[in-house]
């Protein structure tokens, strides 16, 4: 094995490691803030309650789809992509059921699909700077990680205090390590390392969309507010995850030259 690879992965699983035994031992459980399910601007129109929330989902149900098309018609079949755009797609289907009537239980079904999409990324990401092999095995475990960490949300929330704790970090850790790894292969790859730069750009924006959702509706004065503008910019950023997972791993040369 290339002795850089040994260490990248080195430094990349310590950090998991120490992140999420800090993450656990310093944050007490955090339970679903009830406030939550109150969005700014909430309008019924043509029947459809929360209508831009709900309506401005139909951007990921489209790139979901065209990702689909794209990895499971025109390229080689790929079990992670073909997963990641059923994630995206289904992320457009829960997000408008949950708005539709936000609840505890319909946010199950918001979040759920978010978790297939982050951690299948992730294993596609992984293999593109180490091996396809690879990627696969941390990406099935990722999926079966973010899954269990949404059903362990939904149970203490119903039957105990809440805890978010292992959603939060099955939705933040991954961009932590992939920051990490394309900063030490920060040369190879230019195209594929643009394209999930500008993903983390638009999620970052969608995050900040999200989080001044009524100061957004106060600023636009158009009647739209920050969460559906979330929902575009997260849907932008989806775009740039699709487009990065059609460009091939790294050639081996490559990786031998560092």
């Amino acid at each position: 094995m290339n002795i850089s690879l040994y260490y990248q992965k080195t430094v990349i699983w310590s950090l998991a490691f120490v992140t999420t035994f800090l993450f656990f031992s310093l944050l007490h459980p955090i339970s679903q803030d009830m406030h939550y399910h109150i969005f700014a601007g909430e309008k019924k129109i043509h029947g459809i309650p929360n209508f831009y929330n709900v309506m401005s989902n139909i951007a990921f149900i489209l790139i979901g789809l065209f990702g689909f098309f794209q990895n499971f018609i025109l390229y080689k079949r790929n079990s992670l992509k073909v997963i990641l755009c059923i994630g995206i797609f289904t992320t457009g289907i829960g997000s408008s059921y949950y708005h539709w009537n936000p609840t505890l239980e319909t946010l199950f079904w918001d979040r759920l699909p978010m978790t297939i999409v982050f951690m299948s990324f992730f294993g596609i990401f992984y293999g593109k700077y180490f091996s396809m092999k690879e990627g696969k095995t941390v990406g099935f475990i990722g999926l079966i990680s973010g899954i269990l960490s949404v059903l362990y949300w939904i149970y203490t929330e119903k039957y105990s205090h809440g805890d978010l704790r292992p959603y939060a970090l099955i939705q933040f850790l991954p961009i932590l390590l992939m920051i990490i790894i394309l900063l030490m292969n920060w040369n190879t790859v230019k195209e594929f390392r643009n394209y999930v730069l500008l993903a983390f750009f638009f999620y970052l924006f969608a995050k900040i969309g999200e989080h001044f959702d009524s100061e957004i509706l106060d600023f636009l004065q158009i009647g739209i507010s920050g969460h559906p503008l979330k929902h575009i910019l997260a849907s932008i950023s989806c775009f740039y995850i699709v487009k990065s997972s059609e460009i091939d791993s790294l050639d081996e040369n490559q990786m031998n030259l560092r």
